[in-house]
């Protein structure tokens, strides 16, 4: 693990997110940096704890749609560069991990798809909310889809215990 920080310390300045997952199922370990501070310089970021039993209602910022509604089910810690329920990363009481990542190529189901919608980092909070595995992520694509926005190029990375 001391490699891998050293690794981490010395490699060369760039402008992009990054996740890094090591370890066994017994004991992962998850890196994650966030460099969307050039895009958004003098922004702080907080740590929120969220509730199990929760009821939650999609944000969609203006944008058409059907705003995604939902109890939470499980508890998870959070780590958000925009308020609570729009994390950038975090775990759930079960161990599912979520980070956002920026991608610009990313392409987002078309307006007009009838599946209820939420940003793309609250997608991530659903996820941590609903989901146990990531069986039950995927498996949560035929209900729920993330909804652009203007800053949410964006995708989720989901280390597996495997």
């Amino acid at each position: 693990m001391l490699n891998l920080l050293a690794l981490l310390y010395l490699a060369p300045s760039a402008q992009a997110c990054s996740v890094i997952a090591a370890g066994d199922a017994g004991s992962p370990t998850i890196v994650h940096n966030v460099d969307w501070y050039a895009k958004f310089p003098g922004v702080e970021g907080a740590f929120f704890r969220n509730a199990a039993n929760v009821s939650k209602v999609g944000e969609l910022f203006g944008a058409p749609g059907t705003p995604a509604t939902w109890t939470s089910r499980y508890r998870s810690v959070t780590f958000s560069i925009a308020g609570a329920e729009f994390p950038v990363a975090g775990i759930n009481e079960k161990g599912l991990s979520v980070s956002v990542l920026e991608l610009v190529e990313t392409k987002y189901p078309p307006a007009t798809d009838p599946r209820a919608a939420v940003s793309p980092t609250q997608f991530a909070q659903y996820q941590l909310d609903r989901s146990a595995t990531i069986e039950e992520v995927i498996a949560s694509d035929k209900d729920i889809r993330p909804k652009h926005t203007p800053v949410s190029y964006t995708h989720l990375t989901l280390p597996t215990n495997s």
